[in-house]
């Protein structure tokens, strides 16, 4: 089923943010969600207020989240170049504050293995680091490649969280007890994941792949030119929508990947998330740039609106200029150039794999009929630096 997104609201920052940086919260009495981000002069802000808090070190990412339900507003923890800060904006004080000489690169707050309370869980370089409310060691695991991203997704439906990492070394790491579960290989450096419940989670790589996981197993991937920002669950349970660096907005089927929904918000973002910050009802897509502009997304419940009746009349012409294009590939050359490049039916290519300690893995190709080898591309999954290899 086809879906449309459609602008929802517009606003802005008068600075420029750091990418990761921005979160959705409570903050003060009225109750209404409030954006909160952090900008590329170490200050945090927040939406139709003044700045907030200064921090003292280069802050690397920031994030929202409340840790008990009797809570009526939310706390930020702000992870910087060499601490993790949590800090009160209602009551103007400093919950804890850790040193971490690593750093923090992400942050991810939810129930793990079995710990019943939220758990604060920071990827510190090259190491997992989980603390109470408190700021209370709970635990601390080396990994040995840089932590790009975390999420949370019970992967073996055992009704707890699994820890899900995503590194430089470009495999998807999955913890149980702390424990290495399951490693996937990717190929390319991992920086975007997300859980998807149902034992389902999304993931994305520097490349520009995107890929869906069920019960530990792929179960589609699709490549772009662009780099994956953040994936989210939306509109519902069997959709996720991902918001990439240039401002392009897809909306998915997570079974299969088809797209059925799309829009585009021009810039670079930072990052995106669902928040209803001008909408109780209902959440939306908040996509954060890096120019500290802030744009929201919803579902269109009109049938065809003009911009999209435009969009899809510009998109059927390009590919009809692109059809055009490629059957100019199929008009009848001249006979002398045809017979010089037509290649014989009975063309044989044959490949073969030699294995030697002096040599190491080489690549046998030939043909038949004296046709000679001009190029090859050579796919190989985690051999070469990228997906393919052309000589």
């Amino acid at each position: 089923m086809k879906c449309a997104l459609k602008p929802a609201f517009n606003f802005g920052f008068s600075n420029r943010l750091v990418k990761n940086s921005a979160s959705v919260g409570v903050f003060d009495e009225t109750r209404r969600s409030q954006l909160v981000a952090g900008t590329v002069t170490n200050k945090v802000v927040l939406q139709n207020a003044e700045s907030v808090f200064h921090v003292n070190e280069t802050i690397h990412c920031l994030k929202a989240t409340r840790f008990h339900s009797t809570d009526e507003t939310d706390v930020i923890l702000i992870g910087s170049a060499t601490a993790l800060t949590c800090y009160d904006i209602y009551n103007n004080k400093t919950v804890f504050h850790r040193d971490t000489p690593e750093g923090i690169r992400c942050i991810i707050v939810g129930t793990i293995d079995e710990y019943k309370s939220p758990v604060v869980i920071c990827g510190c370089g090259t190491t997992i680091w989980g603390v109470d409310q408190d700021g209370k060691d709970l635990f601390w695991t080396a990994l040995g490649d840089e932590v790009n991203a975390l999420a949370l997704c019970d992967v073996d439906n055992d009704n707890r969280n699994e820890l899900i990492i995503g590194s430089e070394g470009t495999e998807i790491k999955i913890f149980k007890y702390m424990s290495l579960f399951k490693e996937i290989t990717e190929g390319d450096p991992v920086i975007a994941l997300v859980g998807l419940g149902e034992s389902r989670f999304a993931y994305g790589c520097a490349n520009g792949t995107l890929g869906v996981f069920e019960n530990g197993e792929r179960i589609w991937r699709i490549k772009s030119k662009q780099q994956v920002v953040s994936i989210l669950s939306f509109p519902n349970a069997e959709s996720i929508t991902t918001v990439w660096q240039t401002g392009k907005v897809d909306v998915r089927q997570i079974d299969n990947g088809e797209v059925i929904g799309r829009e585009f918000v021009e810039g670079d973002v930072a990052t995106a998330f669902l928040a209803s910050l001008f909408d109780n009802n209902r959440q939306q897509v908040t996509v954060v740039f890096a120019n500290g502009q802030v744009r929201g997304l919803e579902i269109s419940t009109d049938d065809a609106p003009p911009e999209d009746a435009q969009r899809i009349i510009r998109e059927f012409g390009l590919r009809k200029h692109n059809l055009l294009e490629e059957l100019k590939n199929y008009e009848k050359p001249d006979q002398e150039d045809a017979e010089r490049s037509q290649i014989p039916a009975n063309t044989v290519l044959d490949c073969g794999l030699d294995l030697s300690l002096d040599k190491g893995l080489c690549l046998q190709l030939s043909v038949t009929n004296n046709i000679p080898i001009r190029s090859a591309v050579i796919f190989a999954e985690g051999v070469f630096p990228s997906e393919s290899y052309v000589m």
